[in-house]
């Protein structure tokens, strides 16, 4: 068992180190002892900016710390252990995009960018938007019916520019005029700015 300093508290942290768990000598144990590689043409950009700036990929994490991760991302709640064990036994080579894959086709997916959604949409029942406890559900819906069926973003950003109607028919009318706006800018400050 060797000990390691932890960037956060400088408390030491126990870090198994047994031959073949990937740790980098000298490096963090959630590291693997191998070189990032570009995995598609975004990595391939990624990868030349990075180079143009001097700097280098980081490792790529352990299998525990994907794991991880892509849960907490994907659907906002950890893996059980009967989960976690599975995908660590596993010795496919891909098996972390099937991962990621078998994730976005759950449910928890949808519910879970659905709320994220709704809260950079502001879907709400009350002041400053004065909306109906029943169309904020209905607004609620739309959202994740959109996520579960994989819409664009282009096509629910249409969906909801051009809307008309009652939000009770039409969900998607949700808001109107200046509030639209207000709205549709603080989303994208949020997600981009």
């Amino acid at each position: 068992m060797a000990t390691v300093a932890s960037h956060e508290n400088n408390s030491p942290v126990a870090a198994s180190r047994s031959p073949g768990c990937g740790a980098i000598a000298g490096r963090s144990p959630f590291d693997l002892d191998i070189e990032a590689a570009a995995n598609g043409q975004i990595d391939g950009f990624v990868f030349a900016k990075l180079k143009d700036l001097g700097l280098k990929p980081a490792h790529p994490c352990s299998d525990a710390v994907f794991l991880r991760r892509a849960y907490l991302d994907v659907i906002g709640a950890m893996p059980t252990a009967q989960e976690a064990a599975l995908f660590l036994e596993d010795r496919s080579v891909n098996k972390r995009a099937a991962l990621v894959d078998a994730l976005l086709e759950r449910d928890e997916f949808a519910d879970y960018w659905a709320l994220k959604w709704s809260d950079i949409l502001r879907v709400k029942s009350e002041f400053p938007i004065n909306l109906w406890p029943m169309a904020a559900q209905a607004y609620h819906r739309w959202i994740r019916t959109c996520i579960a069926q994989n819409w664009p973003y282009d096509k629910s950003a249409r969906a909801l520019l051009t809307a008309s109607g009652s939000n009770f028919r039409d969900p998607e009318v949700y808001l109107s005029g200046d509030a639209r706006q207000g709205v549709m800018s603080s989303g994208y400050e949020t997600l981009y700015g």
